[in-house]
């Protein structure tokens, strides 16, 4: 038997490729803009230091591992922690904050070596980016008392740095050529005038306010260090980070002060730029992180330690930052029993020199349950050649394996199936290859397995059209294959006497057609009894004419007695075996331990499948026999609202489904509560039924004259006027499944009580049946006594 070749592709991403891309290119913009930037490092809000650059490590005389992951605070000295934690408030008021303080180092060149630190928040509440800068030399400018003026002017005039001194009313009273160089004035165009007329805006261009800047360097040792946004002449703003020294006469009083200013416009546009990258590198992130494909790479060491994890591996439970941490690697994410061939499989494929490759395995979910994915994977390689990393992009793939599973045990039950057949079978495609045949046909026209394995459509049926009378009938090109949506049939004989019987159906994939099943089916024998039988029913033709009439509905009701007694004495003794084995097997399921829990699933939703068919073929039989037998009821008076209420219990109600009552308070009728309770629950169901996307199910009761009306009333689809006229009409029914006795049976006990039932219907709008039956006061104050209706074996 032949099969459809059935070898899916690995999956492509390109759409996770293009952002891998992207994210790479941001991530190598940002690593070098953060590179080449003043010593600096970056932490989070909540005050781990994320990344730390080359120029930092070499001040701190630490490498950046050592720093990395702890708290920023940390590299600065016990005392002066306090004042690194104002400094940190007030860039977040202020967007900038700038203070001097002490490191803690290794080496003991780094130990308490005093720095400028500036802090830049890139977002309220976001990443922090600290500048450091050493201090060293910078204190010099502070004092002059151990260099004659001639010194001090020499060092003053040949420094690299803005220095000037100014009175406490911001009048400026030296400038340096540094300082004339960087913001464009002579000195002698601002010795004399006042801060604010010439380097200093009152307001910058963020809003800070800095017209107290002045009074606050004099009175407050907070302006000791200060960064702030500057003036050239020709208009143009810049950055600089201020060392302010207060200048005091003899007897302590503050007479003017020493300002030492560092142009930061550089390290202010390298911040600016790494913040921009940063965002870029966010905002990519943010993509993937919302995508379904896990970013994810881990290093090439046993048990693969994970170093970065996209956020959306919170799909499967775990949070990124038990990878991060290290508290979970690779090894804990994958299925115990696939660790094995994915270890092997990275072992292999990085022995071959692939650049890239794609593997499936399983995962663990945070709850244990396992999940298939679909992993590519990248190879990062040292300058030497040597593998260091991979990078993943790994896919849940879990449905598609489910389905490709089912995919495979329906091509089996079908292959199954079309060897079980008496009919020879064919599946064409439009360009004439078959893609399917069972044995049968191949028996059946005797055609040799050589030209069965051409998969040709037109040798194929070239090689039989010489067996036929007619050859020409059969057609030997799959373009005269060409059919409707509908079947079609046509017979052929052959020339030893045999005939065939021709089926071709469309193959339908969704809405499209794809190909064309052919089945043969050998009639011979059926044309030859046929042919018998005709001879006969010529013959006994007038005879049975006469008869018909008059036997036609005792012979029915005869046959269906007698098929329900047959039914009823043959089916219900194994229904009952069937049921009792079911009962034992759920219960050896419940109590078993070997199963995991997708099979113990599978086979109790196989279990209660199996239950419910076995309840419809008990419901079958039962109708039968009801219709059958004789319906003697057992009257007894019963309270309407209690016979309801009983029956509704034994109806399974959709959710969607709404159930009202609208039933006459203290309505009694006179009835055979089980026979009842069965026309109840038959027409119940059936106007559920009617209602599959959910509706209102209306159930009223009432008395009036010498009458009870009982009415059960859906908003489902509606019948159409033709199929009410047969709507009682045992045998007939308009759904899949059913024998079409149920309204039967429901007419029969309804008319036992000298009642009758009616039916008013609109299509699209609902169904309404209405029972009448005759009021009869009870005589005696003793009421029925009901049980649910038993339709168990």
């Amino acid at each position: 038997m032949e099969t459809p070749e059935n070898c899916d592709p690995l999956m492509e991403y390109p759409q996770y490729r293009e952002k891998e891309r992207v994210l790479k290119e941001c991530k190598e913009l940002y690593r070098a803009v953060f590179e080449i930037s003043g010593a600096m490092f970056v932490f989070s809000m909540d005050g781990i230091i994320r990344l730390v650059n080359s120029q930092l490590e070499r001040i701190l005389l630490r490498p950046r591992i050592d720093v990395e992951g702890k708290p920023w605070t940390s590299l600065f000295s016990p005392e002066d922690r306090m004042k690194a934690e104002r400094c940190l408030a007030e860039a977040e008021e202020h967007s900038s904050s700038s203070c001097e303080l002490r490191l803690i180092g290794e080496g003991a060149e780094s130990k308490g070596k005093n720095i400028a630190l500036t802090i830049s928040i890139t977002q309220p509440g976001n990443v922090r980016v600290a500048i450091v800068r050493d201090q060293e030399g910078h204190s010099g400018f502070a004092s002059q008392s151990n260099m004659s003026e001639e010194q001090y002017r020499g060092i003053v005039e040949g420094a690299n740095s803005v220095i000037f001194k100014m009175n406490t009313e911001g009048t400026i009273l030296t400038f340096n050529e540094y300082a004339e160089d960087l913001f464009g004035f002579r000195r002698e165009e601002v010795i004399g005038r006042s801060i604010y007329e010439t380097i200093l805006p009152r307001r910058e261009s963020t809003g800070r306010d800095l017209s107290g800047l002045v009074a606050g360097i004099c009175t407050s040792e907070k302006y000791s260090q200060h960064v702030n946004e500057n003036l050239k002449k020709n208009g143009e703003k810049v950055w600089v980070q201020w060392y302010n020294k207060p200048l005091r006469d003899g007897e302590g009083n503050v007479v003017g002060v020493l300002c030492v200013g560092n142009d930061l416009s550089d390290s202010k546009r390298m911040q600016e730029e790494l913040v921009s990258t940063i965002e870029k590198l966010r905002e990519v992130e943010g993509i993937i992180n919302r995508s379904p494909a896990v970013v994810i790479l881990f290093r090439a060491l046993e048990g693969y330690p994970i170093e970065l994890v996209s956020e959306n591996i919170k799909q499967f439970g775990h949070p990124s930052l038990d990878f991060s941490s290290g508290k979970l690697w690779f090894k804990d994410l994958v299925y115990p029993d696939d660790y094995q061939r994915f270890s092997a499989e990275l072992v292999r494929n990085t022995a071959l020199g692939k650049g890239e490759f794609s593997h499936e395995f399983r995962i663990i979910t945070a709850k244990g349950d396992a999940r298939w994915v679909e992993q590519r994977i990248m190879l990062r390689r040292d300058p030497d050649g040597r593998v260091t990393h991979y990078q993943g992009i790994m896919l849940d793939i879990t449905d598609r394996k489910v389905s490709d599973e089912d995919r495979r045990k329906s091509l089996a039950l079908l292959m199954a199936t079309l060897e079980s057949t008496a009919d020879g079978i064919l599946v064409v495609d439009w360009a004439g290859r078959v893609v399917i045949f069972n044995r049968k046909f191949v028996e059946m026209w005797g055609i040799p397995d050589s030209v069965m394995a051409t998969k040709d459509y037109d040798i194929i049926m070239s090689s039989a059209r010489d067996l036929l009378k007619e050859p020409e009938s059969i057609g030997t090109s799959s373009a005269g294959l060409q059919i409707s949506q509908d079947s079609e049939k046509s017979t052929f004989e052959f020339k030893d006497g045999r005939m065939f019987e021709r089926y071709m159906h469309p193959q339908e994939i969704g809405d499209k057609i794809m190909g064309i099943v052919i089945s043969f089916r050998d009639i011979t024998e059926l044309k030859k009894a046929d042919d018998r039988l005709r001879r006969h029913l010529d013959a006994l033709e007038k005879l049975v004419e006469e008869k018909t009439k008059q036997l036609r509905n005792k012979e029915r009701f005869a046959a269906v007695g007698e098929t329900a007694t047959m039914v009823g004495h043959d089916l219900r003794n194994p229904l009952q075996v069937i049921v009792n084995k079911l009962y034992l097997a759920k219960m050896e399921l419940e109590e078993s331990k070997d199963l995991s829990p997708e099979t113990a699933k599978s086979m109790l939703s196989t279990i209660e499948s199996l239950e419910g068919q076995v309840n419809y073929m008990n419901k079958i039989v039962t109708d039968l026999q009801d219709y059958a037998r004789e319906a003697k009821p057992n009257l007894a008076c019963v309270k309407f609202d209690v016979l309801v209420a009983n029956f509704l219990g034994m109806v399974k109600v959709p959710e969607k489904v709404c159930i009202a009552l609208d039933i006459e308070k203290g309505l009694e009728v006179m009835v055979d509560a089980e026979m009842m309770a069965r026309v109840m629950v038959n027409l119940v169901n059936n106007g559920i039924q009617a209602m599959p996307n959910g509706g209102k199910l209306i159930i009223s009761g009432m008395k009036k004259d010498d009458s009870v009306f009982i009415a059960i009333k859906d908003s489902g689809q509606g019948i159409t006027e033709e199929d009410l006229e047969k709507l009682f009409r045992p045998l007939f029914t308009t759904k899949a499944k059913g024998m079409g006795f149920g309204l039967a049976v429901v007419k029969r006990l309804v008319e036992a009580h000298n009642g009758r039932i009616s039916v008013e219907s609109k299509v699209g709008q609902g169904t309404a049946f209405t029972i009448e039956l005759p009021y009869q006061p009870r005589d005696e104050p003793k009421f029925a006594k009901l049980a649910t209706t038993s339709q168990n074996l």
